[in-house]
């Protein structure tokens, strides 16, 4: 069991008794120093006697300040004190010309020692301060660098895990050419409340879970929550004893597990190039340019993402962790089209639904067709027209209110860094958001309608979209992480499936396609709004209508990018939308 989850007063009582033994161990070196006469026995008895008064010591501080990272440094600050120490009184008290020598030899290297230790464990003192500091106050930590949070179960050793860190950091300096991490290891939280190290793991740049030999999944829940949280930039590195390689896998989806095996018990001995090399791939393509897009946004934006992980509209949160999950500028651009491709098909699915679930709900003749193979183009024109009815219900106002809405802020800043970047919109400034989906559409038929994509058109403007979605996704509350998604099981009742946490599977799958409906509110106000063919459960994932292709529907798994087909009871959205409304009335 990780010595993080244990309650405060027994870590404090097991801090106690670690600083007690080496002090008792002190005091009896102590009293052989005082009773040897040799100048060169009693040097050494001085730096062994020191070395362990400073462990205790540091481990004594470690209780009243909780920030300070005593553990990870005790050996390496410990002991140069002592060895300080021992070569000082050889200088003081010897008469060896050779110990002379070898005390001056002693004492450079003690000095540099200590520089280094307090060069490593200054920056972490105070990056831990500056975060423990912007919690306490609500804020979002602004650094100048980002840093990775790195968390070993029992029986991984301090030096081991900073050995591990350290080489983490090395590597990507290699790649870089300059820092632009720091690691922060889950001994330096070690006095921190829970939700303190929670907070501190989500805003990570990356999260790498260093797990003992034994089960991969033998998690406690507190990790657990980070995993699903914080999908996407998460590392478990899983060691066990047995022959010396390394297979890497998924577990679970979207989070990057490395086994390590080896021959030995003994993990000191383990050469970790393999796994380091695998990390760290990772972090330059995928979590750091995430990470800088991120420190780009505002509190609420940061906001509304950990509202996406934890209760976002499952297709809406697939697709945005899809983007999380991309390797270069090109597919994060591609994934942020998809992104907002998203909202306007669920803003169309939801206002269509809405329309038929109204008591004289109908749509003129031939709107099935449209259902046939729209393009996006199309896909807008419908949500234009849609918007121009009137609405009563909340969730259909917020969703015209917001599209027929002036435009202002990041979407204008977007067109303007799209023609720096040459993309040059020929067309009027978009005076609404309606308006700015036809600039969307342009966009996309530029880049991805021409069947290659620019790099270098598109990596300078998939910042502004990234800003762009979130800002879609703060107004669209009412369907983007408002309600949530379900499909009824034979009682008639249903389970809520929200945020990206796809490992977990609805209890209530069958196999096949289960109608989806939206839920609203909750307790005895809780009501369902069908979206079914537009939206289908499969197995726990839910596709969104793409077209029909012979006597098959084509669906959109936004959360992975691809296609899927599936034959229902015909192809005509609005006869399967009422055949469904009979079987599942109101």
């Amino acid at each position: 069991m990780d010595k993080t989850n244990l309650p405060t007063r027994i870590i404090k009582r097991m801090v106690i008794v670690l600083a007690v033994y080496p002090i008792i161990f002190f005091l009896g070196l102590l009293i052989l120093f005082l009773g040897s006469s040799s100048a060169g026995t009693k040097a050494v008895l001085l730096f062994l006697a020191m070395t362990l008064f400073m462990i205790g010591c540091f481990r004594i501080i470690g209780l009243y300040v909780p920030s300070l990272p005593v553990e990870s440094f005790l050996k390496r600050l410990a002991s140069p004190i002592g060895l300080i120490s021992g070569g000082i009184y050889f200088l003081l008290r010897g008469q060896s010309t050779i110990g002379f020598g070898l005390s001056w030899g002693a004492i450079i290297i003690g000095c540099l020692s200590v520089f280094t230790s307090l060069q490593r464990i200054l920056p972490e003192v105070l990056l831990v301060r500056r975060l423990v500091d912007s919690y306490n106050r609500g804020l979002q930590p602004k650094l100048k660098l980002s840093y990775f949070y790195l968390v070993s179960q029992a029986g991984i050793g301090v030096l081991w895990a900073h050995r591990l860190s350290r080489a983490i950091i090395t590597s990507l300096w290699k790649i870089h050419g300059k820092r632009i991490v720091w690691p922060l290891l889950s001994y330096s939280l070690r006095g921190q409340k829970k939700d303190v190290r929670l907070w501190i793991g989500e805003h990570a740049s990356a999260l790498i879970w260093v797990l003992a030999p034994g089960d991969p999944t033998d998690l406690d829940k507190e990790s657990m929550h980070q995993i699903r949280l914080c999908m996407g930039k998460v590392f478990l590195l899983q060691l066990s004893v047995g022959d010396d390689r390394i297979s890497t896998e998924l577990f679970p989806r979207e989070v990057i597990k490395l086994t390590i095996k080896f021959r030995s018990a003994d993990i000191s001995g383990f050469k970790m190039e393999d796994a380091v090399s695998t990390i760290t791939h990772q972090l330059a393509a995928t979590t750091f340019p995430i990470a800088n897009s991120d420190e780009r946004l505002d509190e609420e934006l940061i906001t509304m993402q950990h509202c996406l992980a934890n209760k976002g509209l499952p297709p809406i949160a697939g697709a945005y962790l899809r983007f999380r999950l991309a390797a270069s500028d090109v597919e994060r651009f591609l994934c942020l089209l998809d992104c907002v491709e998203t909202l306007i098909r669920i803003s169309a699915f939801v206002l269509v639904a809405n329309r038929l679930n109204a008591p004289d709900g109908s749509f003129p003749d031939g709107i099935s067709k449209l259902f046939s193979r729209p393009s996006l183009g199309q896909w807008v024109q419908l949500l234009r027209d849609l918007c121009q009815v009137p609405q009563d219900d909340a969730i259909s106002k917020n969703i015209v209110e917001f599209w027929s809405g002036p435009l202002a802020g990041a979407p204008v800043q977007l067109i303007d860094d799209a023609k720096g970047s040459g993309l040059d919109w020929r067309g009027q400034l978009p005076r609404s958001h309606l308006a700015w989906l036809d600039w969307f559409v342009w966009i996309r038929n530029q880049t991805r309608g021409h069947g290659s994509v620019d790099e270098d058109k598109v990596a300078p403007i998939w910042h502004s979209i990234h800003e762009t979605y979130l800002l879609m996704c703060q107004h669209l509350g009412s369907i983007t992480w408002l309600p949530g998604l379900a499909s009824p099981d034979a009682k008639g009742s249903f389970e809520l499936a929200s945020g990206w946490c796809r490992e977990q599977k609805l209890r209530i799958c069958k196999p096949g396609v289960e109608p989806a409906f939206l839920l609203m509110g909750e307790g005895t106000d809780q009501s369902a709004l069908q979206l079914y063919p537009f939206v289908v459960n499969a197995e726990g994932t839910f596709w969104l209508w793409n077209s029909t292709h012979d006597k098959e529907i084509e669906y959109i798994d936004y959360g992975s990018g691809q296609i899927k087909r599936w034959s229902l009871d015909g192809t005509d959205p609005i006869e399967l939308w009422h055949t469904c409304a009979k079987i599942y009335p109101k």
